[in-house]
Parts: structure tokens; sequence; C-alpha cells
């Protein structure tokens, strides 16, 4: 057995995905998403829930204190995931701290336990339409895709262009690497490439 988990983890390693989290999901928003912006973040848990065939299941918990201070112990409690709105400048502070790109509006991180993750955006300089392609790229990160592809039209490129940002669905692209590499799930895009 401990050989099996040692060559699971070297694949998942090497196909530059995470081992399979366990679901359901519990993932927490916190206290400063408006009640829009909250129905949008859990339409794209629904997104990838149909794309990965009902695989992907999820608690949305609204109402987390928003508490940020990257000098003290921001991630949340072990096997605890949060989807923070942060300001430009703390942000700003999370970006460089994780070695993130200057342009980078969104960012997933895991906590010490290595299982606990923070999804942070920086909604201020989303443009317009935005939000749900930012919020289902890093929801991609956050049930197990580590890295990025080429592949221009995939949601898990790391490419923000406004043309393309559009693109709010779930295509093979991206599930061929959640559904084959990661899970035994049969994928289902949620649109067409």
């Amino acid at each position: 057995m401990k050989t099996t988990s040692i060559l699971l983890a070297t694949l998942f390693t090497l196909v530059g995905c995470s081992p399979a989290i366990e679901f359901p999901l519990t993932v927490h928003l916190d206290e400063s998403w408006s009640a829009e912006e909250t129905e949008e973040i859990a339409s794209v848990f629904e997104e990838w829930k149909i794309a990965t065939g009902g695989m992907v299941k999820y608690e949305l918990v609204e109402g987390y204190p928003h508490v940020f201070d990257p000098e003290e112990n921001f991630y949340p409690d072990n096997n605890l995931h949060v989807i923070y709105k942060l300001s430009p400048s703390e942000f700003d502070a999370l970006r460089e701290s994780e070695g993130a790109g200057e342009g980078t509006v969104g960012l997933t991180s895991r906590g010490n336990d290595n299982v606990s993750q923070v999804i942070a955006i920086d909604v201020d300089r989303l443009f317009e339409g935005a939000l749900r392609r930012t919020v289902m790229h890093e929801v991609g990160h956050l049930i197990g895709f580590r890295g990025h592809v080429e592949e221009g039209e995939s949601l898990m490129n790391t490419g923000m262009d406004p043309e393309v940002a559009q693109l709010s669905c779930i295509v093979s692209i991206t599930l061929a690497r959640s559904c084959g590499d990661v899970y035994d799930c049969e994928p289902h895009p949620t649109c067409t490439e």
C-alpha cells in the first residue's frame, strides 16, 4: 500500500496535479463578498460539478471573517478552504509572498498543512465580466490542478486576455487533465471548443 501511495504521489507530481482531495468540499466565503458575487461564485462550483459528472461536490458557507495579515497566520485552520476578496494592497502583499507575477488578479495558496487552501481575488483590478472566469480558474487549482496549461482557451491557462476571459465554461482540454490525471470521472464539457 505504501508503494502505491508513493507511485501515485510521483505520478501527480509529474503530470502537474495534486492528489485527489475529498469531496464534498466545505468552502467559506469571506464576509466582504456581495450577494451578487456570492451567487456568481456558487454558479462556478455548480459548473465544475456538472463538468465532472457530479464528482465535485461542495458546500458554500457565507460570512467567514475577513482576516488578512500576511505577518500572521493568514491561512485558515486545517482542512478549511476560504475564498477571500482582497483589497489591492492586501492582494499585493499575498501575491509578493507567493512569488506571483505583476498582472495576477487571482491566486490559490496552500496552507502549512498542504490541504487547506485560500483563493484570493483582487476584484478591484478585474476587468468587466472577468470574476466568473477568474474564480473558475482558481477553483481548478482548489480541486487539484497545479500549474497551468498552454492551450489558449483552457480555463487553466495563465493569460487573462479580455477576449478569452469571456470564455466562462469548462472545455474538454481542461477536463482531460482533471478527469484523466487526477480523478476517475467522466468528463462533461459545459461548452464546446
